[in-house]
C-alpha cells in the first residue's frame, strides 16, 4: 500500500526541479560506472510516518505544551492478545461445528482493531469522565512492538486546580502491588 503511496507521490513531484541528494551525487561522480544511482523522493506531511509528518507532529505536541504547560501523567498502554475481546473475534466454528482458534499473531486487523477500541476508551475514561480531575489537554501516539503489538502513549496535562503537587496526592490516584508468587494466574511461560 505505502508503495503505491509513494509511487503517487513521486508522479506529483516528477516536474518539480529537485536537488540531488548528496550521495547520489557522490555516486554519480564516483569512479564506479556500474553503480546504480537512484534519485530522492522528499515526502511531504500529509504522508504518514515520513520525516516531515513526524515533524509536524512534534511541533504540534509543543505547540500544545507551549500553551498548556508541561504533561503531568505520562501513561503507557499496551495492547494484550489475551484480551477476551480478541480471542472471541479470532475464534472460527466451522459448517462442521469445529471450532478454531486463531492466534492474535494471525489476524493483525483484528489485534489493531481492538485496540484502537480500547485506547479510545482509555482516552474517553480520563478525558470524559474526568477520573483523574480535569484535563486541560492531551497528546497521544499509537506504535507498534516487535511482535506486532498496537501501544500506546498518552501524556496529560492536568487544569490548574487538578494538578498533584505532593506525593499523597499522587498516591492516591496511582498504585502498584507485587503480585503473590503462588497465584497460578501470573504465571508466564518462558520465552
Amino acid at each position: 500500500m505505502a508503495q503505491y503511496r509513494i509511487a503517487y507521490r513521486k508522479g506529483l513531484t516528477k516536474n518539480l526541479p529537485l536537488e540531488k541528494d548528496r550521495t547520489c551525487l557522490d555516486l554519480q561522480l564516483d569512479e564506479k560506472k556500474d553503480a546504480v544511482v537512484g534519485e530522492t523522493i522528499i515526502l511531504p506531511s500529509s504522508f504518514p510516518g515520513s520525516t516531515r509528518y513526524y515533524a509536524e507532529q512534534f511541533e504540534d505536541a509543543m505547540a500544545i505544551v507551549r500553551r498548556f504547560g508541561s504533561p503531568d501523567f505520562f501513561i503507557t498502554m499496551t495492547c494484550n492478545p489475551e484480551w477476551p475481546e480478541i480471542k472471541e473475534a479470532a475464534r472460527i466454528v466451522t459448517k462442521e461445528g469445529f471450532v478454531i482458534q486463531q492466534r492474535a499473531q494471525d489476524r493483525p486487523d483484528l489485534v489493531a482493531r481492538v485496540a484502537k477500541l480500547k485506547f479510545e476508551t482509555i482516552i474517553e475514561e480520563l478525558y470524559k469522565k474526568q477520573i483523574f480531575g480535569k484535563v486541560a489537554a492531551y497528546v497521544y501516539t499509537i506504535e507498534f512492538q516487535k511482535r506486532g503489538l498496537p501501544h500506546m502513549h498518552l501524556l496529560l496535562i492536568m487544569r490548574s486546580e487538578d494538578k498533584v503537587h505532593n506525593p499523597d496526592e499522587l498516591d492516591d490516584l496511582i498504585s502498584a502491588e507485587i503480585p503473590d508468587n503462588t497465584d497460578p494466574s501470573i504465571e508466564m511461560d518462558d520465552p
